[in-house]
C-alpha cells in the first residue's frame, strides 16, 4: 500500500526534504512525528496506512 501514490525516487527526495528541514544528518531516520508535521497531517492519518 502507498500513502502518496508516488515513485520511491520521490520517496527518497521527499525523504532527504524533510531531513533538511529538521535539520538532520543523512544517516538520521524521519520520524512518523516528523513526517506529519512536514507534512501538516496528523498523526493518526499516517498511522492508519501502516
Amino acid at each position: 500500500m502507498q500513502i502518496t501514490g508516488r515513485s520511491k525516487s520521490y520517496a527518497y527526495n521527499l525523504l532527504k526534504k524533510i531531513k533538511i528541514y529538521f535539520n538532520k544528518a543523512p544517516h538520521q531516520l524521519v520520524t512518523v512525528d516528523e513526517y506529519a508535521e512536514f507534512h501538516g497531517i496528523s498523526r493518526d492519518v499516517i498511522l492508519s496506512y501502516l
